[in-house]
């Protein structure tokens, strides 16, 4: 009798081991932050379903960097008890970014002038800083097909013939003071004039802006919950604070 005791009594213990160990990993248990083994100043910090991947090193050249503290952040949800699942919001860096264009005709009508804004040309005009670190290159078709490619803003061109369309393609200068610089260039859609007269384009390119180019892409990434709840991710290892 007591060894049937025993041995219900093991079974009850395991029993009580595997329903806790099944369900220990659940959001509330999850919640926190996470600091990387190998830096203790880069933190992943997961809140009720949201997260952000901060980086906190370097602290004294801070003034050498415009953008960011944050290198990610988005949505998680937990996957098969054992994993997590973590996704950003922002746009494939496939697919083009918005360009809104307003034309018009001034000027001398024997060149195109294009005017440029975006949070980064607006950040130049705040601080009245003179060094730029983008360029922008245009394509244009009509008549003829040409291209130019300036660090200048706005940009003059000599008109060569009737313009039908044109994009526009943005490239990072390599010294561009960000800590991690996910996107080299960035291009936008074709647009077709309205009227074959203008000459004059005002175009706003709102994507355009250091944490745009800083952010991390994170589609689907999977990190394992490890043992002792701890978390691997790329064969990272981050530990809970």
């Amino acid at each position: 009798m007591k060894k049937i005791n025993r041995i219900l009594l093991l079974i009850g213990i395991s029993s009580c081991f595997l329903a806790c160990s099944s369900s220990k990993f659940t959001a509330e248990h999850i919640k926190g932050s996470y600091a990387l083994k190998e830096n203790e100043k880069r933190l992943l910090i997961l809140e009720e379903n949201t997260f952000v991947l901060l980086d906190k090193s370097r602290i004294d050249d801070l003034a050498l960097h415009k953008c960011c503290d944050t290198l990610a952040y988005g949505k998680w949800k937990i996957r098969d008890k054992r994993y997590l699942e973590l996704s950003t919001p922002f746009p494939s860096l496939k697919s083009e970014i918005d360009m809104h264009v307003k034309e018009s005709s001034a000027y001398s009508k024997d060149s195109l002038y294009f005017f440029i804004e975006n949070p980064i040309e607006r950040h130049y005009k705040k601080f009245n800083e003179k060094y730029r670190e983008l360029f922008y290159s245009i394509q244009m078709f009509g008549e003829d097909f040409y291209e130019i490619l300036s660090d200048k803003n706005p940009i003059l061109i000599p008109k060569k013939g009737v313009l039908n369309e044109f994009d526009i393609t943005v490239y990072t200068k390599f010294d561009i003071p960000i800590k991690n610089k996910i996107i080299r260039e960035l291009s936008t859609n074709f647009y077709k004039l309205n009227d074959s007269n203008s000459n004059v384009f005002y175009i706003e390119l709102p994507q355009v802006s250091y944490s745009f180019l800083n952010y991390k892409r994170i589609n689907k990434d999977y990190l394992r919950i490890s043992n002792n709840g701890n978390l691997l991710w790329d064969g990272l290892t981050y530990l809970k604070n």
